[in-house]
């Protein structure tokens, strides 16, 4: 049936005010609610929305710029930290140069003086030196008369070759002094000889004790690396960060060989510290507070600053506790190459930079980022890296950030401040607007629920608006109309319920029987060709009882003489043994047929013999002679109801003691006893 145009009309109205509104208003509705939301949506929400776009694009454009500008401070670093390494990296490599042009001056004149051998007529500066042996066999000099200490290794034998050479060797103090004082970064200047004899300024007091006995001088790196297998081409040379025998720490030095023709006098050297480094090398004036650290040409750590120390996680190296003479080149350990570090994520990084000769990369290290500035120094093959904190380089534009986001805080939170007492004062405003429309339409339904408590008699009365007094004439018109239709449908109605009850008395005579209530074979064999249906649809089983009575002599059938008490006792007992989806009904004039649906041939075998057990009781109380024969079978292939009952019926024959059998089974077709299945 169509719905009224006035019902699709009201609900399309309702349904456009909701879309007006911008929300779902929950039903009922009110004519007052919904004027006053709509008032507030259309006064309020678009201001609020504008004022929601511009603080978006307020947050969106002030973080675009953040990043941008980080962007921009980054690249600005990077390029003021390469400019400023390659002016580092070439002041390192003029500091380094001067020293190896002073180690080549010392080779020249080292050189000229093993060539002047045997040094007959020498003026020695400082005057004679006094020589003495040591209690652990070693010669050395023994008093300090401004110029450098001797040392002679106990397992050289000290002739008058040796003697004059120690003695000659005096004549070079004056450059090694002169050497060491004008370099700020040379520690110390020396000669060693393939003999194991030592040269060394500044003095040494206590040489024997502090080289001990055997000082092997060609076993360690600041002599062999200069030796002809190492460096035939006779330059100087820059060993790797060692320890220095002579109690100074942690040093490089810069060596040159010094030959007499082809034969290897001894290696000359200039001893750097590690701290030296540190303190006039590496204590760069940094932008952003950056820090300096040297590398080697295969990543061990030369020299760093304590700030380098905590981001890489590693101590430097600068002094030593001389318990036990060196008497071995002792390195750094693996730990201080950067290639080898602990962390996978360092190693990884500084193989790009240093590997892949990168000049600038970033730093993760412990959750920290660094912008990484390297150059590499041409004279030694060495890395000069620079490591500048982010958070340090961005902490401009991030306090920038954070008092914008403060300022946009500020402005949504007076936002919000203002657009609450405005909500406020629209909704106050609303209401009263919504208050003077909805009122004569509240009068309205007043006078509509006195028509309905009325029945009749009351009109609507006008109330001065157009609108609602035509509304209010067509309401007291549809009253009117409303109370004649009604007087004629209770007429019908009346008339319709009593044939409805006269149909439903017809329908259940004749579906059912009066005395039992057991259905007619019409509609038991349609409920059973449903069940039939259901059960092969679903897989479920399907049982059937075919029920006679006879008397106990069997001459009479129970339908021949009144068996009217036999058929109520029947059905009392089948009342109470079956389920309430089970169904029983008459199938023609001698048998009832009860439908079992999702019962197993052994449940139906039991109940047929529970059926037999309680008519007996029932009939013996009575005392009648009446008893039940009974065929048990199951749904097989059987789509149709006829052929499965003609299959009992034939089953039943077949059995030739079936008349002194009151319950027959059929197991595949075939009639067994009941005794079968109640084992």
């Amino acid at each position: 049936m169509e719905k009224p145009a006035i019902d699709r009309s009201a609900k399309k109205v309702i349904r456009s005010a909701s879309q007006i509104l911008g929300w779902r208003l929950k039903p009922p509705f009110t004519l007052k609610s919904i004027i006053h939301h709509h008032y507030l949506s259309s006064a309020l929400f678009p201001i609020l929305a504008i004022d929601l776009v511009l603080l978006v694009l307020y947050f969106g454009v002030t973080g675009y710029l953040s990043n941008h500008n980080g962007a921009a401070l980054r690249q600005i670093a990077l390029t003021n930290l390469h400019g400023f390494m390659l002016q580092e990296a070439e002041y390192l490599n003029q500091r380094l140069s001067e020293i190896s042009r002073t180690a080549r001056i010392l080779q020249d004149q080292q050189s000229r003086f093993f060539q002047m051998s045997p040094w007959q007529n020498l003026t020695l500066p400082n005057g004679e030196p006094r020589f003495a042996v040591h209690a652990n066999g070693v010669f050395y000099k023994e008093e300090d008369n401004g110029g450098s200490s001797l040392y002679y290794a106990a397992t050289t034998n000290i002739g008058e070759v040796e003697r004059r050479k120690a003695r000659a060797t005096e004549w070079l103090d004056p450059m090694l002094k002169q050497v060491v004082e004008s370099q700020p970064l040379v520690a110390q200047a020396y000669l060693n000889t393939f003999d194991n004899m030592n040269r060394l300024y500044p003095f040494l007091s206590d040489a024997p004790g502090m080289f001990g006995p055997e000082l092997n001088v060609t076993s360690y790196n600041f002599y062999y690396l200069a030796d002809a297998q190492h460096n035939p081409s006779r330059n100087p040379v820059w060993t790797t960060t060692y320890l220095d025998p002579a109690g100074k720490g942690w040093m490089v030095s810069c060596v040159v060989p010094i030959y007499s023709g082809n034969l290897l006098e001894g290696v000359t050297g200039l001893d750097v510290t590690i701290r030296d480094f540190v303190t006039h090398v590496l204590a760069l004036p940094l932008p952003w507070s950056g820090s300096a650290f040297l590398l080697d040409e295969q990543g061990s750590i030369l020299a760093m600053p304590p700030k380098v120390e905590v981001i890489l996680g590693l101590k430097e190296l600068k002094d030593h506790d001389y318990k036990q003479t060196v008497d071995r080149t002792m390195l750094r350990p693996a730990s201080y190459n950067i290639l080898k570090h602990a962390d996978p994520m360092v190693q990884q990084q500084f193989h790009k930079l240093l590997g892949e000769g990168q000049e600038q990369g970033v730093l993760v290290s412990k959750g920290e980022r660094y912008l990484m500035a390297h150059r590499k120094v041409p004279l030694t093959g060495w890395h000069l890296v620079t490591l500048v904190d982010e958070s340090v380089l961005l902490a401009s534009q991030d306090a920038l950030a954070s008092l914008m986001l403060r300022i946009g805080l500020w402005v949504g939170t007076a936002v919000v401040v203002f657009y609450g007492l405005f909500f406020i004062y629209l909704s106050r405003k609303s209401l009263r607007l919504a208050g003077v429309i909805a009122q004569p339409l509240l009068h309205l339904a007043q006078q509509a629920k006195q028509v309905e408590a009325q029945q009749s008699g009351v009109t609507l009365a006008p109330v001065g608006v157009m609108e609602v007094d035509s509304l209010s004439e067509s309401f007291n018109r549809m009253v009117q109309t409303v109370q004649q239709r009604t007087e004629k449908l209770e007429s019908t109605l009346i008339e319709s319920q009593l044939h409805e009850e006269k149909a439903k008395l017809y329908a259940s005579q004749v579906s059912t029987d009066s005395l039992t209530g057991f259905y007619t074979t019409s509609e038991i064999a349609v409920f059973a060709q449903r069940e039939i249906a259901r059960s092969r649809r679903y897989y479920q089983p399907f049982s059937l009882l075919l029920v006679k009575g006879v008397r106990s002599d069997l001459s009479q059938e129970p339908h021949a003489y009144g068996a009217m008490a036999w058929l109520k006792n029947l059905a009392e007992a089948l009342d109470e043994q079956l389920r309430e989806i089970d169904l029983v009904g008459h199938w023609g004039d001698r048998f009832l047929l009860v439908l079992l649906p999702s019962t197993e041939l052994g449940q139906a075998a039991q109940l047929a013999k529970r059926l037999q057990d309680d008519l007996s009781q029932r009939m013996m109380e009575d005392q009648e002679a009446f008893q039940l024969n009974i065929v048990v079978g199951q749904l097989g292939d059987e789509t149709e109801l006829e052929p499965l009952l003609q299959k009992f019926l034939d089953g039943l024959a077949s059995d030739a003691n079936a008349p002194e059998r009151r319950t027959v089974v059929l197991q595949m077709g075939r009639a067994v006893p009941l005794s079968t299945y109640l084992k």
